[in-house]
């Protein structure tokens, strides 16, 4: 994609979320995530970030390897920026999701969302014909999130389907999926 004058690449794992960046300049960031983003390196930049969420997974605080902050964001309920302090160029706010630098709107995979309307840019195309194709988190984002464009949930959700993708390690040194707890014998 093509910003301010910029040609920018992404790299992204099977989730559809952002890990690497590489700008025209050759500069290639790498992004690390868990629950949500965690941390950002640029090898050629010899930079690394940390990042700080809140419980919705939004961006609150960008810190420096020395953890001296250096971007803080505050947001209204619709991810609306209502504080920004910015010594770095930080692309993820509102609940852990890419935001557009020039149109102000956030990826979700599927589609936009527009924090000032608080509503989707396309219609969802899962559902069909409907009265509510474009709403956001049944205009409730307090309450629901919603990454995938498609289907929101609500906050827990979000932590209750992450741990059930990956495994954690047992106490005798193996590994059991959050699925497979009621099974387990060990």
């Amino acid at each position: 994609m093509e910003e301010n004058g910029r040609l920018i690449k992404f790299l992204y794992n099977e989730d559809r979320e952002v890990v690497a960046e590489e700008t025209s300049n050759g500069t290639i960031t790498r992004y690390i995530r868990g629950l949500g983003i965690i941390s950002s390196d640029s090898e050629e930049a010899k930079t690394y970030y940390h990042y700080v969420s809140d419980e919705q997974g939004s961006i609150t605080h960008v810190l420096s390897e020395d953890a001296e902050i250096l971007n803080h964001y505050s947001y209204d309920a619709f991810g609306n920026i209502i504080e920004k302090t910015e010594k770095v160029e930080n692309r993820f706010c509102y609940n852990g999701e890419m935001l557009d630098p020039v149109t102000q709107q956030y990826y979700l995979r599927a589609r936009f969302y527009n924090p000032v309307i608080g509503r989707f840019t396309q219609e969802d195309t899962y559902y069909g014909d409907g009265l509510k194709l474009y709403q956001y988190c049944q205009a409730n984002p307090v309450g629901y999130v919603d990454p995938s464009g498609h289907n929101c949930g609500t906050t827990q959700s979000r932590y209750n389907s992450d741990e059930e993708q990956h495994p954690k390690a047992n106490a005798a040194g193996g590994y059991q999926s959050a699925t497979e707890k009621g099974n387990s014998k060990t």
